[in-house]
Parts: structure tokens; sequence; C-alpha cells
């Protein structure tokens, strides 16, 4: 915990000239700064100085909000970073972190440094916890945490997502039928490990818990690198649309993508025919980019073969 003169000093010295810093907001939940600096000081930075290229881990409070805090880690480079997030341990430790957050968006930022150009990227960070039927909290804390995502039927298939256990969302599942969820192979592996999740339940937690309904896990769907081709799996799980509670009351999607898959042709010609038309509702015209798949992989599969 940065609270000191002396520590913001050497903080600021080390921050001058690194070679890869990841800094994570976290909005708290009122009433738990002091157990989640707890938490993190006792279970989360003895792990991280113990990381091969870990240099250190800060956590930076807001003076005057105390449900603002900044986890700032300083490593020898991004392999060594990514190397952590795909490791078990980090799956671990969040869910450890898990019940003092809240579900408002959070962020991430990284910062790395080269001899020739200084990158800053930021991404947000959407993960959630979850209960597993049958399966005990340790300490309070849910068993399960994974970044989420709202799919329509044919989505999934339409980026080439297959599944492989169970099946994949279907129209059949709206909001009369029973609710399903659906997890890639990295969940699978980490949460469920030793075991089929096919037809294990689960439930969300957030500030809607009370009305989350209990989901069953129809469908394993293949890993993908959502974030980009250079970073780590993560533990992801897929909402039917029609199914869907937001996890903050009274809150909505505030963006969506739109994939369009053609047999020939460019793509990118369909798109002044794409306009959504809300039936009853005046509609405003919403910013958005488009850009086909493959000028999206390209650069990053030249990066990574670099």
């Amino acid at each position: 915990m940065i609270d000191g003169p002396a520590e913001v000093a050497a903080w600021v010295a080390e921050l001058q000239a690194p070679p890869y810093i990841r800094i994570v907001s976290h909005r708290i939940r009122p009433g738990a700064a002091g157990e989640f600096r707890q938490i993190y000081e006792r279970d989360v930075v003895p792990v991280l100085r113990e990381r091969t290229g870990c240099r250190n881990a800060y956590l930076v409070a807001d003076p005057v909000d105390q449900t603002k805090m900044l986890s700032v880690t300083v490593w020898d480079s991004r392999l060594d970073a990514d190397k952590y997030e795909s490791h078990g341990e980090f799956s671990t430790l969040l869910a450890k972190l898990q019940p003092t957050l809240t579900d408002l968006s959070q962020w991430k930022m990284e910062v790395g440094n080269s001899s020739s150009s200084h990158v800053a990227t930021s991404d947000d960070v959407t993960v959630e916890g979850f209960d597993i039927d049958g399966r005990p909290r340790v300490n309070g804390r849910r068993p399960g945490a994974a970044d989420w995502y709202v799919v329509t039927p044919g989505y999934l298939e339409a980026l080439g997502i297959e599944a492989v256990r169970g099946r994949l969302p279907a129209a059949s599942d709206t909001e009369d039928a029973p609710n399903v969820v659906f997890i890639n192979e990295t969940t699978a592996r980490t949460v469920f490990a030793g075991e089929d999740p096919i037809g294990r339940r689960i439930r969300f937690g957030g500030a809607t818990h009370d009305q989350q309904p209990w989901r069953t896990i129809a469908g394993v769907v293949r890993d993908v690198r959502t974030r980009g081709l250079d970073e780590p799996l993560r533990t992801e799980v897929f909402f039917p649309h029609r199914q869907f509670l937001h996890f903050a009351r009274g809150a909505q999607a505030r963006a969506m993508s739109l994939a369009i898959k053609m047999p020939g042709g460019d793509p990118l010609a369909l798109v002044p025919a794409v306009r959504p038309a809300p039936a009853g509702e005046k509609w405003r015209e919403a910013r958005y980019r488009n850009h086909s798949a493959a000028s999206t992989i390209s650069p990053l599969a030249r990066r990574t073969a670099l």
C-alpha cells in the first residue's frame, strides 16, 4: 500500500524507466475497502513478488473515495506478466478478491517501454464471480470467476467458435426456456478440473444476485484469444441474449458487436444495409466502427510472428 512520501518517491523512481507496467483499476464495494486491502496485501502481493519477472506490486488508494483503488505491478517484460495471468494461480487470487468488488466496469492499462517507442493500451475488465451448485464458498468467496459475454444464436458460429462438448446457444434459449450458460475450455479446465461441467449449475453474483437464476451449463466452446493473439487465455462464459439479466441494477449493455459471415465478396459492402430499427422507439444514430476480420487479424499475426 502506498501511503507515505518515502514510498511514493520509491514508486515514482521505479516507474520512470520500467520495461513493463500493468495497472488495473478496482471499484470496491462500500465498506469493503479494508477487507480488499487485507486480501491484496496478505494473499496477492507475496505471490506476485515470487513470480518470475515481477519486480514489485503496489496498491494505490484514492485519498478521497475509498471505493477506488489501483493495483500496479512492475515486470521485466510483458511475457512475464502474461504468463502470470494465464496461470491458475491468477484465477484463484481473483476469486478471493471478487466478493469485495462491485459490478461496475473496471479498466486495465499497460505501459511498455522499448528502445524506439512508448506504448500504452487499455481495455475493459468485465469479470464476475459465480457460485457452483454443490460446491461451498470458502471464507465467503465464490468458487468461480470469468469474463462474460452476451451472445445471440449464430454469433459463435459466425466467428468459427465450435462446441467441444454439449451445444452452442440456440434460438430456443428464450425467456421461457430453462436458463442455460456456456463456458470456454479454460473455464472447464480450471474451474471444473477433473469433472464434466455439462449439466452443472452456476449462479452469478452482483447487485442483482437475488434475482439471478441458477443456470445450467449446456456447452463448452473452443478457447479463443478474445483480447488479442498475444494475450493469455482467460476464463469466459457466454449468456444467451434473451435470458440475460445484468449484474448491476437497472443497467444495460452500452455496446455490441455484430459479426457478419459471407461466403464470398467484400463483407464491408453490407455495412450500409445494416441499420437497427427498434419498433416503437426513436432511433438515435449510434457511433460505430466497421472492419473486416482480415484487417484485424493480419497486423496481430505479423506482430505475433515477430
